[in-house]
């Protein structure tokens, strides 16, 4: 028996299959459902509320133990208890306070102030003390603490040119004085008010105030403005790879760049006519030499210095349609060689910097040629932010605190694979011409080293077992597929060989991941109205090879690939006249990809048969030059590089398979290397054969097989036939397929897929009976952390029956036409609005109204308060309206600073039964947190004071999470199970979903249930 597992991950899944390929039979097959690691709105971390109001609270901390602190300071220097707890305010007069704190900051420069007066400035400038980053580069203009400095330099101007002393001087003489939520055109730089306490204290000490000591000036500068250095970022860098007790480099070290500039060029080759060569030391010598001199080296700017001819290209470049009408071959290889081939981006940076300002050109020359120098100057500006720390930590090196003041301001940030140790043994024979495994190997480091533990179990991904996995989604998902795998061995023990693929979503950002899905659905809006014309010239719905044979002639500009024949709309209409080809035949490099698909006439398919295009020609004695133009045409370089490649031998041929068998992307490396690294092997003491397989290869392989488009929409029972295929994906398996790609099919064109090898008599039918019968698992969701309530307090009112009512306030973009009934001061009475803001209704209505209810254009221009009257006010009078507040039908929430918050996350729901009925009471996180049990069980439409309160005649049947599993039968006797997902606390119904979501959630109420049962299922769905 050869027992094969296959897994297929996806951001939020997990499909497994297990088969026996000797005996032809599926073992098990099934899928696991997670929620990704992210918000689903915006793709933010989940992580950063939580993060946000912990350094909120730290803020707010620090403030109030810098107030304890000054207020002890300020008794120790002889203040009274009394004049320091005073309030900060003056005397009201009216809505003015004469004199506010401002104004006493002022007149401190004109008059002897009394002690509650200073300890009152004292206490003002502790708590705005002003800007001061000691971070290195806050000066970039593209920063945020950038953009304040820029304000903060204009308002510096802005005080030299009042003639004011202070700054608390001159804001005192403006009526605004502090920043707009979205603007810093008010922000003090801190130096500014040490000035301004400076000056405070000479003046008093002039009035003769005894209480402006020189001692408690000193005391209270160094305690109010001292700030905590920033943290390194060395602690977070990971281990080398080969040398376990060091930190990796800085990415842009000097001896990093070197190295990754030398594997580069090792692997460049330069193409012609579809034979590469490869670059000799010389050569190499001139572009490194050139990289030291300027910013990076292009792929021109090589062809240039090597004097590569115009028809030849490199393998390293991506020769890529461009935006644009003009996709000429010419301005493709212009756009693709302006790219940087090799770069010392960090070298460079330094370089240019201190030219400036070292002593003479041989001093700089002598300075950049110390590498071990240059390597630990970037490393201590790579992982250091703060200044200080920086000028200490480069103390030791030959640079003054001006050239590091240049230098600061570099981004150099980011961290390379190895230590500086490991890359210096690696890189003499890098420079020698060797790839970088051979390198690694002479420099006396094994490329494949394993870690001991458990090898009959998968470990987590952690530094301790070599896989530190930092991305959020990417962690998850790993980790639930490390569970899975470990859930199979247990099961059915150690397999022969594990296939895995990975989505290729599994590692891109949500930015990336929302951009592929708007390509995918402006290719399928393009695609449809191709398919109508498309249907035009075939005279019926066009099939999907139709389909991709309208597009190749289009492409093709309506010419057959081989004969450059006219190919007339009559002739792509019959089925028999022409096909799609393998540009490389599929048989030698299993490329089934657009880029190694033309259209040609049936004839010529016939005659290429199983050779290259150059093959073809050479064979047939027909001048390439036609083929060349056509290549060229077509506009498409990758389709051009396989039209024109020659000498594909047996090395090239299984370098191409293994490219489009293997998946060779990062994240499935990762998860390779991690399962090669930890599992034993069932029958000797080698490692369990682990094979990353291409979504491209299990894509086509489906339709090969027979079993049908992918529908996400459908259920989620197509992650398990995808790892059922990705685990019949032998090597013997996708050799079948190529043969019969080589001699069956192109024999059959009528009807190519009724002969598609198998990996097993049976294999289509086992497969869709199989599918039937899995049962889709989900994590279930145990956390009891989150919001104890949300972030909107809602302010409490009484109405005159002295009812209790909450309002939030709500900007007007948010505003629906439904929703201006709920403003507060407005009843709705038939149709008609009443009350005190009756005129405000009207005025909002009328604007929703014109832009038929949408918010955003309605007030996208400015609308202004209207009379308490029916009449509005004109267009410049009244105050501009930025929101209103509404009257909310909020049954409960959390009591918070004199308002109300909605309740934060509902952790779990109890189930209760009481005279043969189910009742359901919400547990929240606030609940929770602050330790106490809720009481009360839901009653339909009615606030939670309401509620039916749960004394002994209650019984408490389970507690019910998330996803957990319940099996529900009505008074009907219908059974119906599902993953519970939620409880709508309003009405007491709760969400049922099908475990596969092959139907759309089920919302019923439970009181009135016969039976309401939980019920556990495992990992793999056993129960």
């Amino acid at each position: 028996m050869v027992k094969i597992i296959g897994i297929d991950t996806g951001i939020a899944s997990v499909g497994w299959a297990v088969i026996d390929t000797n005996n032809g039979k599926i073992i098990d097959l099934g899928a696991r459902i997670f929620e990704a690691a992210e918000n689903s709105k915006d793709g933010a971390s989940l992580a950063l509320p939580r993060r946000e109001k912990r350094l909120a609270r730290r803020s707010q901390d620090r403030k109030s133990r810098r107030k304890k602190l000054i207020s002890h300071l300020l008794t120790v220097h002889g203040f009274s208890s009394k004049d320091i707890v005073k309030p900060v305010s003056g005397v009201k007069t009216g809505t003015v306070m004469s004199p506010d704190v401002w104004q006493l900051r002022a007149e401190a420069l004109e008059r002897l102030i009394t002690p509650t007066e200073f300890a009152q400035i004292l206490a003002h400038i502790n708590k705005r003390r002003g800007f001061k980053s000691t971070r290195k580069s806050d000066s970039a203009d593209d920063s945020e603490a950038g953009a304040m400095l820029k304000e903060a330099a204009i308002l510096r101007g802005a005080l030299q040119k009042s003639g004011k002393e202070t700054i608390g001087a001159y804001l005192a003489s403006l009526s605004k004085k502090r920043n707009n939520p979205s603007k810093y055109n008010h922000t003090v730089t801190r130096d500014l008010h040490v000035d301004e306490i400076t000056v405070i204290f000479r003046r008093q000490q002039e009035f003769g105030n005894p209480l402006a000591s020189d001692e408690l000036r000193d005391d209270f500068i160094q305690k109010a403005f001292s700030q905590r250095p920033l943290k390194s970022s060395l602690e977070l860098v990971g281990q080398c790879e080969f040398e376990e007790e060091l930190k990796r480099s800085a990415k842009m070290a000097y001896s990093n760049e070197l190295r990754t500039c030398w594997e580069r060029l090792n692997t460049l080759s330069i193409v012609t006519n579809g034979k590469g060569r490869k670059l000799n030391l010389d050569e190499k010598r001139l572009l490194i030499e050139k990289a030291h001199s300027q910013k990076a080296v292009s792929f021109k700017t090589a062809r240039k210095a090597l004097k590569v001819s115009e028809g030849s290209t490199f393998n390293l470049a991506s020769y890529r349609k461009i935006k644009g009408d003009d996709n000429s071959w010419k301005k493709i290889v212009d756009a693709a060689e302006k790219t940087a081939l090799i770069k010392m981006e960090g070298y460079y940076l330094i370089k240019k910097a201190l030219e400036k300002i070292m002593p003479s050109k041989i001093d700089l020359d002598n300075f950049m040629s110390n590498t071990a120098v240059l390597d630990e100057l970037i490393t201590v500006l790579a992982f250091n932010d703060d200044r200080q720390i920086i000028f200490k930590a480069a103390s030791s090196l030959p640079i003054s605190k001006e050239q590091l003041e240049v230098l600061m301001p570099l981004k150099l940030s980011g961290t390379g694979s190895l230590s500086l140790k490991a890359i210096k043994k690696i890189l003499p024979h890098l420079e020698q011409g060797m790839l970088y495994s051979d390198a690694v190997e002479a420099a006396g480091y094994n490329h494949w080293s394993y870690q001991d533990g458990d090898l009959l179990k998968l470990p987590p991904f952690t530094p301790e077992f070599d896989a530190d996995v930092r991305n959020p989604l990417v962690l998850r998902a790993l980790s639930q597929t490390r569970k899975v795998v470990n859930a199979l061995i247990k099961k059915h023990g150690m397999p022969d060989h594990f296939h895995i693929e990975l989505s290729r979503e599994v590692g891109k950002s949500y930015k990336d991941r929302k951009q592929i899905e708007r390509d995918n659905q402006k290719n399928r809006a393009n695609n449809q109205s191709l398919k109508e014309h498309a249907a035009e010239i075939f005279g019926r719905t066009p099939s999907g090879r139709d389909f991709a044979k309208y597009k190749l002639w289009k492409e093709q500009e309506c010419h057959c690939a081989y004969s450059g024949l006219y190919i007339e709309p009559e002739t792509l209409a019959d089925s028999l006249a022409t096909e799609i080809d393998h540009i490389l035949p599929y048989a030698r490099s299993f490329d089934d990809s657009w880029f190694n698909k033309v259209l040609c006439t049936t004839d010529e398919n016939r005659e290429k048969g199983n050779k290259t295009p150059i093959e073809f020609f050479e064979s047939k004695g027909r001048n390439l030059n036609g083929l060349e133009a056509f290549a060229k045409k077509i506009r498409n370089p990758d389709k051009a590089k396989r039209l024109l490649m020659q000498d594909f031998d047996e090395e090239k041929q299984n370098e191409w398979k293994s490219r489009h068998l293997n998946d060779n992307r990062y994240i499935p490396r990762l998860l390779k290397n991690h399962m090669d690294a930890h599992l034993q092997s069932p029958h000797d003491d080698n490692r369990v054969f682990i094979r990353t397989r291409n979504g491209a290869l299990t894509s086509k392989l489906r339709h090969i097989w027979g079993l049908g488009l992918k529908d996400r929409a459908e259920n989620d029972r197509h992650h398990a036939l995808d790892a059922l295929i990705i685990a019949a994906s032998q090597q013997s398996a996708v050799q079948r397929v190529s043969e019969w790609h080589k001699t069956v099919r192109s024999n059959r064109p009528d009807n190519p897929d009724s002969y598609a090898p198998k990996p097993w008599e049976g294999f289509r039918d086992d497969a869709l009976e199989a599918i039937k019968k899995i049962f889709v698992t989900r994590q279930v969701s145990r956390k009891l952390t989150g919001q104890i309530h949300q972030d909107t307090i809602k302010s409490l009112r009484t109405d005159e029956d002295g009812v209790e009512y909450a309002v939030k306030r709500v900007g007007l973009s948010s505003l629906s036409l439904n929703s201006l009934g709920s403003i507060v001061g407005v009843k709705l009475v038939d149709g008609a609005a009443t009350g005190r803001n009756k005129a405000l209704y009207y005025l909002l209505k009328a604007r929703l109204d014109q832009f038929d209810g949408k918010a955003d254009k309605a007030f996208a221009a400015p609308i202004h308060m209207p009379h308490k009257d029916d009449t509005p006010t004109s267009p410049n009078n009244g105050p501009i309206i930025h929101g209103v507040r509404l009257v909310t039908n909020d049954k409960s929430g959390f009591k918070v600073r004199g308002g109300i918050a909605s309740n934060g996350d509902m952790a779990y729901v109890k189930v209760y039964k009481k005279a043969e009925k189910f009742y359901l009471c919400p547990v929240y996180i606030k609940d929770i947190m602050s330790g106490t049990e809720p009481n009360r069980v839901i009653k339909a439409h009615q606030k939670e004071e309401d509620w039916p309160i749960i004394d002994e005649t209650y019984s408490h049947q389970f507690d019910l999470y998330k996803n957990e599993y319940v099996m529900l039968e009505n008074k009907k006797g219908i059974i119906i199970e599902g993953y519970y997902i939620s409880v709508d606390r309003a009405t007491g119904a709760i969400a049922i979903r099908k475990h596969d979501r092959s139907e759309k959630d089920t919302r019923f109420g439970v009181r009135s249930l016969m039976t309401f049962k939980k019920k556990y299922i495992g990992l793999l769905g056993e129960n």
